[in-house]
């Protein structure tokens, strides 16, 4: 097998990203990084060991293409629709020689079927969704602050739940935008849990609690009577 490393006919690019087409694609167009792409994929270390598949799972994955390891940006972002392709990844644009827990350390080899690309929002999309989703948060945020308990508030929610905010992450100019409605809706619904929050009972006061066993009250204590003076013996 080859998995262990990219064979002499396999295409090699500067970054040291090597490749193969197991099967000609029918699309005429290829992925841009900022594209969302659907895939199967599965991957192996140099000595032949499967680490992850999705066709093991049964189900592809969709993910926006620059949020991946780097051989995957750039060899994933060299097909079409329909390709099936090796890749062969050197250590430095995937997981690197020391990666976190849990990812495969090394040079890695995935076989990936490319089944659709889902172009990113124009920058016209991309403003008019996020107006529309801004707009959304700030009525949420009025409703929720207006809101006597929490079945008001999550109803209140719902209507921000029903419109989508833009693909990928907020830029900083959107944060910057939307970070005071965000605020603002947390701190109301949060005063709204605590208001729901069910308070501790104590016990009257002048109450005695026995141990394990309901407060019994004890009322104002009795006055006790002053002795009476003893008359001296008589001599």
């Amino acid at each position: 097998s080859d998995v262990a490393a990219a064979p002499a006919d396999a295409q090699k690019m500067p970054s040291g990203l090597a490749s193969k087409v197991i099967k000609a694609g029918t699309g005429k167009v290829k992925p841009a990084p900022t594209d969302k792409v659907k895939v199967h994929y599965t991957g192996w270390t140099t000595d032949g060991k499967m680490f992850d598949s999705s066709r093991t799972r049964g189900k592809p994955i969709t993910f926006p293409l620059n949020r991946v390891i780097k051989g995957w940006t750039e060899g994933v972002g060299l097909m079409v629709v329909g390709e099936q392709r090796r890749l062969w990844i050197p250590a430095k644009m995937a997981y690197g020689e020391k990666p976190r827990p849990g990812a495969p350390a090394g040079n890695l080899t995935f076989d990936v079927e490319l089944l659709e690309i889902v172009k990113a929002d124009t920058p016209d999309q991309r403003k008019a969704k996020f107006q529309a989703f801004s707009a959304a948060a700030s009525r949420a945020a009025d409703a929720v602050c207006g809101c006597k308990d929490m079945a008001c508030a999550r109803a209140a929610m719902m209507m921000m739940a029903s419109v989508k905010p833009p693909d990928g992450q907020p830029t900083p100019a959107e944060l910057k935008l939307m970070t005071p409605t965000m605020e603002r809706l947390q701190k109301c619904g949060q005063k709204l849990q605590a208001a729901a929050a069910p308070r501790p009972k104590f016990p009257a006061p002048g109450a005695v609690v026995p141990p394990g066993g309901k407060p019994i009250p004890v009322g104002k204590p009795k006055a006790i009577p002053a002795p009476k003076p003893v008359a001296p013996a008589k001599q």
